[in-house]
Parts: C-alpha cells; sequence; structure tokens
C-alpha cells in the first residue's frame, strides 16, 4: 500500500508539473534540431588491413605466435600508424597544412596566439593544430580481438575523408616494404626512390587532365559530356516541334478551304470551340424547321422568308467565328513555326560547338589514357615490390590490403536518430528532475496530501477561487462575500456545503457550537470562508451567528450593512468601547455581530467574565456560532479566541502559504488550549486541481435544500430589530 501511495504521489507531481516538462521536452527537442541544422556533418571512410604473423621469426628457429604476443604485434603496428613520422608524410603528402579544415583557428587558439608574439611561435602553433586535428580524425583501431586492423579517417569532406584514410594505408605500406628491406640498403633505396618517381608521374598526369578539362571548359556530369547531352534533347524538342508545326498547319488548311467553300456543317465539325457548338446546335434546329415549313409554305410565305433569313444570319456567323477560330491558328502556326525555327539555330550551333570541340575531346581522352597507364604502373610496382620483399626474406609481418576506402555516403556524424532521441531522453529526464526539484523546493500547499502529510491534520475541503462569471451583480463583485446568499449552487457554495458537512464529521465531542475561523497570515481568505459557513448554516435553516473578532481589521459590519438593520446591544456589566449593533440579514437570516472593542482593549475584552458568559449565552441562543478571528502572526488575542470556542478551523491558502508558516500556526494553536480539529486550502485553481485529481473535496457533499427563500441583492430587505436571546431571555 506504502508503495502505491508514492507512485501516486509521483503521477501527481508529473501531471502537477507537466507544462514545465513539456515545456523542457519541447526545448530539449528545438536544441537538438538546431544542433542538427547547424553543425557541420563529417564523414568517416575506413580501410582493412590483413595482419598474418604466421612466418614472424622471433629467434633463429620459427615459432608459433601465442595470443599474447599477437596482441603486442597489433598494438604495435597500430602504434606506428598513429606515430609523428607517418602523420607527418601524410601531412605534407596530402598538402593539408594549405587545407582550412586542418589550418581553421578556434576561438581557443586565437586567444592563445595573443601570447605569442614571434612569427616562428605562430607557425609552430599552426603545424601543430594541423597534427592536432588530423590525429582526431584518425582513428586506428583491432576490430573484435581479430587479425585486421582497421584505419578510418573523419573529415568535413566524403571524397577527402577516403582520400587521406586510402594515403594513410598506402604510406603505412610503403613505410612497412622499406623498413624490412633496411638489410638491403641499395634495393631499398632504389625500391623507394622508383616508388616515389612513379607516383609523382601518376599524379601528374592526372593533374595534366584535370587542368585540361577545365582550361577548354569541359563538362562532364557521371562519365557523360553534358553538350552530348544538350544536343540530345535539343534534337527531341526538333522533332516534337516539327510535328506540332505540320499539324498545325494542316488544320490552318483545312479550315481555310471550308470557309471559302461555305461547308458550314463540316466547318463546325472541325473547328472545336463553345460558341461554335451552340452556333452547330441552333444551324441544325433551323434547318430542321426550315425543311419541314418547306412542303408545306411557299417561297415566298412571310415564315419561309423568316426562316431563311434566320438560316442567312446563322451562316454568316458560323463564317465569322470560322474566321476567329483561323486567325487564331494562324497566330498559333507562326509561334510553333519560330520556335522551330529558334530549336534549329540552337541545335545547328550546338553541332558546331561539338565539331569545334571534337579534337580537345580527343586530346583529353589521351591525358586520361595516360594517367590510367601511369596508375596501373605505380600499382604493378608497389605490388611487385612486396613480393620481392617476401620472396627475399622470411623476417617480416605479412600485410595484406582487404578493402579500401570508399567514398562514405552518409555523414557519420550527426546522426540524426541519435540526436533526436537523445535530446527526448535528455530533455524528459531535465524536465523530471527539474519537476521534482521544484517539488522538494516548493513549500507551499497545492493539494490535500501536503496538509495531511505537514500539519497532521485532516483536510476538509478546498475552496474555490472565485471567477468572473461568479459577480453576475455588481453587489457581489464589491462584496464576494455574499455569494454564498445569491449563488449557494455555484462552484464555491458547494464546496461550502462539502466543508459544512465535513465539519459535523469531525466534531471531536459531539456538536460543535462556536467555530473559530484563523489563519496563520493575513490576506488568506478566511472572513470569506467564516462568512461563507454561517451564510449557508442559516439558509439551511439553522440559527447561526457570525461574530467579529478580528480587532485589527474588521469586515463584517460593512459587508452586510447593505441588506440589515440594526440596534445597539448593552452587555451586562461591560459597556464596550465603541458601540456596536447586532445586525439581522433579512436574505439569509443570518445575524451578525460586529467587533465590540477597538484593537487598544481587545485583549481586556477577551479576557473579561463578560465575554466568556457573552460567549456561553450564544452557545445556548443559536445553533452555529462562527467567530471571524485575526491572523495568528499579528493578532496574540486570536489564540484567546481560539481557546474558548469549541473548534478552530485553520485556513490556509493554495499554492501561497508557507508550509513552515502554517504549522507554526497549528503549534500556536495547540499551545494555546485551542481544538484545531481541520484546514481549509482557500482560494483553489479548480482547473488544476481537477487535472491533478484533487477536485473531490470541491462537490463530494450533495448540497441539502436551502430553508429559506433567496432574493435579489439590489432590492434590500427590512431587518427584524435582535437583541433579545443572544445573552439568556425570549432567543432560548
Amino acid at each position: 500500500m506504502e508503495e502505491d501511495l508514492k507512485l501516486r504521489d509521483v503521477l501527481e507531481i508529473v501531471r502537477r508539473r507537466r507544462r514545465l516538462i513539456m515545456t523542457i521536452v519541447a526545448c530539449g527537442m528545438a536544441a537538438a534540431l538546431l544542433f542538427l541544422m547547424s553543425v557541420t556533418p563529417r564523414y568517416t571512410a575506413e580501410a582493412t588491413l590483413k595482419f598474418d604473423p604466421r612466418q614472424f621469426q622471433i629467434t633463429s628457429e620459427n615459432k608459433n605466435v601465442g595470443p599474447e604476443l599477437f596482441e603486442r604485434l597489433i598494438a604495435g603496428e597500430i602504434a606506428v600508424i598513429r606515430s609523428p613520422e607517418l602523420v607527418e608524410i601524410v601531412v605534407v603528402a596530402e598538402r593539408l597544412d594549405e587545407d582550412s579544415e586542418f589550418t581553421r583557428a578556434s576561438v581557443f587558439d586565437r586567444l592563445r596566439g595573443l601570447f605569442t608574439s614571434s612569427r616562428a611561435g605562430a607557425e609552430e602553433q599552426l603545424q601543430n593544430r594541423v597534427r592536432e586535428r588530423f590525429l582526431d580524425g584518425l582513428v586506428v583501431e583491432q576490430p573484435a580481438r581479430s587479425n585486421l586492423i582497421a584505419i578510418s579517417f573523419t573529415s568535413e569532406d566524403a571524397v577527402k575523408a577516403a582520400r587521406i584514410a586510402n594515403a594513410i594505408t598506402t604510406i603505412y605500406l610503403t613505410q612497412h616494404l622499406e623498413n624490412r628491406l633496411g638489410s638491403s640498403p641499395l634495393a631499398s633505396r632504389w625500391l623507394g626512390d622508383r616508388k616515389e618517381t612513379l607516383r609523382d608521374q601518376w599524379r601528374a598526369s592526372e593533374q595534366a587532365a584535370e587542368d585540361f578539362k577545365a582550361k577548354n571548359n569541359l563538362n562532364f556530369a557521371a562519365g557523360a559530356n553534358l553538350n552530348e547531352q544538350h544536343i540530345g534533347r535539343l534534337n527531341e524538342q526538333m522533332i516534337e516541334a516539327a510535328g506540332d508545326v505540320e499539324e498545325t498547319r494542316a488544320k490552318v488548311e483545312q479550315i481555310r478551304q471550308l470557309i471559302k467553300a461555305q461547308d458550314f456543317t463540316q466547318l463546325t465539325n472541325v473547328v472545336q470551340s463553345d460558341v461554335m457548338t451552340r452556333l452547330r446546335e441552333r444551324h441544325a434546329i433551323t434547318a430542321q424547321r426550315q425543311a419541314s415549313m418547306a412542303t408545306a409554305l411557299m417561297a415566298n410565305h412571310p415564315q419561309m422568308k423568316q426562316i431563311n433569313s434566320e438560316m442567312r444570319s446563322l451562316r454568316a456567323h458560323i463564317a465569322a467565328e470560322g474566321k476567329r477560330m483561323l486567325e487564331n491558328l494562324e497566330v498559333e502556326f507562326r509561334s510553333k513555326r519560330d520556335r522551330e525555327k529558334l530549336i534549329k539555330a540552337n541545335m545547328a550551333q550546338m553541332i558546331n560547338g561539338q565539331q569545334r570541340t571534337s579534337e580537345v575531346a580527343v586530346k583529353l581522352r589521351e591525358l586520361e589514357k595516360n594517367a590510367a597507364s601511369d596508375k596501373a604502373i605505380y600499382e604493378a610496382f608497389l605490388n611487385r615490390s612486396n613480393e620481392t620483399l617476401e620472396q627475399s626474406s622470411g623476417d617480416f609481418a605479412n600485410f595484406q590490403l582487404i578493402k579500401k576506402a570508399q567514398v562514405p555516403l552518409r555523414p557519420s556524424f550527426p546522426s540524426k536518430l541519435k540526436v533526436l532521441l537523445l535530446g527526448l531522453v535528455g530533455s524528459l529526464m531535465a524536465g523530471l528532475g527539474a519537476a521534482f526539484l521544484l517539488e522538494a523546493l516548493f513549500d507551499r500547499f497545492r493539494t490535500k496530501s501536503h496538509v495531511t502529510s505537514h500539519l497532521d491534520l485532516p483536510h476538509l475541503a478546498t475552496m474555490p477561487e472565485l471567477k468572473g462569471a461568479d459577480f453576475w451583480t455588481k453587489e457581489l463583485a464589491r462584496r464576494p462575500e455574499r455569494l454564498i446568499a445569491f449563488n449557494p449552487s455555484s462552484a464555491f457554495g458547494r464546496a461550502a456545503g462539502a466543508l459544512r458537512v465535513a465539519l459535523g464529521l469531525r466534531a471531536p465531542k459531539g456538536e460543535i457550537k462556536t467555530l473559530a475561523i484563523c489563519s496563520a497570515r493575513e490576506g488568506e481568505g478566511k472572513t470569506m470562508v467564516a462568512a461563507a459557513i454561517a451564510q449557508h448554516a442559516a439558509l439551511q435553516g439553522q440559527k447561526a451567528l457570525l461574530m467579529d473578532c478580528d480587532f485589527r481589521t474588521p469586515a463584517l459590519a460593512g459587508l452586510f450593512e447593505a441588506s440589515t438593520a440594526a440596534e445597539p446591544i448593552d452587555i451586562s456589566g461591560f459597556t464596550p468601547s465603541v458601540a456596536s449593533p447586532l445586525m439581522h440579514d433579512a436574505v439569509t437570516g443570518l445575524d451578525v455581530m460586529p467587533v465590540l472593542s477597538d484593537q487598544a482593549n481587545a485583549a481586556t475584552f477577551l479576557n473579561s467574565h463578560e465575554f466568556t458568559d457573552m460567549l456561553a449565552s450564544a452557545r445556548k441562543t443559536y445553533d452555529l456560532v462562527v467567530i471571524d478571528t485575526g491572523a495568528l502572526d499579528t493578532s496574540p488575542e486570536t489564540w484567546v479566541v481560539a481557546s474558548l470556542a469549541d473548534a478552530s478551523l485553520l485556513v490556509v491558502e493554495w499554492n501561497k502559504t508557507r508550509r513552515e508558516t502554517a504549522a507554526e500556526a497549528v503549534r500556536q494553536l495547540i499551545a494555546s488550549n485551542a481544538t484545531p480539529i481541520g484546514v481549509v486550502l482557500n482560494r483553489a485553481d479548480a482547473a488544476e486541481l481537477a487535472e491533478a485529481g484533487d477536485s473531490a473535496p470541491l462537490g463530494r457533499f450533495p448540497t441539502p435544500a436551502f430553508g429559506r427563500r433567496r432574493e435579489a441583492p439590489e432590492a434590500p430587505q427590512s431587518a427584524r430589530p435582535f437583541g433579545e436571546g443572544l445573552f439568556g431571555g425570549a432567543g432560548e
């Protein structure tokens, strides 16, 4: 059961702080997307070498290489690949010290450069920066404890990454061959010089081909000449344009002949337009009528003359429409003919240009063949030199290139899925952490569990915060404490009914006759709660008295004076310094007693026998006496009132009152021999509580039918004088 409660608390915190969590998650995802859009992608190319130490000579006798020695040999070769000497060779060979990716200075590099005054120091920093970034992009490892060595390089350019990875592999194999041939200096020197010569010759021939293409503006895409592709497309367009021209020419000639022959029936079939369609329909109908009338009427008959005139008019309209369509077709024909001429001119120009570049293309193919031949010679020499090394000596480690580095198609960094997933999970964890941290640091009351766990008192009800819709009259807007009297079915009225039922259930020794409403500090709405309890009891037909004992900020006289009449009260043996009437509210039937003393004489008045006798008489006269007290932190006299009442109710403002402040108020009440029976959370956000599953106290108890008739606040009711019976007599 305890674990279930803890889980519910966690879920409650998540629901309550869901906006914060969702905001942090949204920010995290936005940051992840911004990172993906702003970061420069990096590509990784990998080459693989196979290491075979079966003929590795340890001593004068060949022995098998054990696992431990094998691991040491692999680690040694990896260290050689990452050695400064090999790095220096690759940097010089690939001209990386002229590449902006490696020479670009970061903010830290610029700050460090401020302390370097000499030019020599700046150049040394540049060289170190290039080598550091080269080593940052180089990864040499042994995959899965195998006999393979994976050489991968990461760069901002995919082609560059593959080129450098292959260069590292080639230079490493070359150095390995030179080291193995160290016992033959002459052969080693000759092989090394020959390899460099062949490599330089191959690179020079490739560079010559590229320079020739750039100089002569030869454009190629995926190995195809762009000019030839353009000529092919122009040829297709020219054929299509010629067909369109001939088709339009034939249609123009046909329409011209039909108009000349006045064959209007055939003309309407050829010319397709809405106007011609309507004219054709009218012509057919009129022709039918003409044929019908011709069999019955003479030619000079008026109707025949009229129908013949109508037929002539229709033929004239058809001819005019045909001429208009003919003019449009002639314009279209001329446009298509001009387009055909333009395509033919472009075609001729491209063909002439292609003929002019034929000799250039032949020269380019010759240069490309030379570059391919030099490359084949260099690779053949390199392979042959490796074979020569293996055949000439047994003291070697057999290396084989099993995979060249290919140009990567996708970036290795950043991984969109991983970044988004990391942003989601990280922001979600950050949001949950922030929510729980705020919950741990936030020492206000938000739920009934906070009340029961921190004050050790039962939570009786949660009073909702009043909204603008609750004040449907100006009188209620000015005096919201009167809401129960005129709108008892509101959420606040239902909460007041629930509170009264809860008070009856929490009575420690039977019925509660006098109830002190307290709060830890000013402004928590205790007067609103006291007025709600008293008015609700009166509306249910109980005889209730609302007493004002807040001597610092009395408010009840101003709240009920608009609809009450009052007369002074004489308390036997005691004359208060401030004349105080007893008022009666005719709307709810509630009696209201304003303050009976000023602040200076409050302590003397409360500790007198007259006040004690007055409370005793009120218990006998009324079913319920609700006492509105002052704040415990500023009104010490509240302790006296709370100790004399049957029970005291602590009002805590939702999401405002500090937990330690409320706990100190409870300790003060208990120390003054008061009987606190519960806590009311006041001015709560009902919507947030409902979403958090903590809205039951707002309407858990049914509101009984009200026993008195309510009237509008704009029509004040006459109040009955009330003075008798409060301290004995007729009121009993």
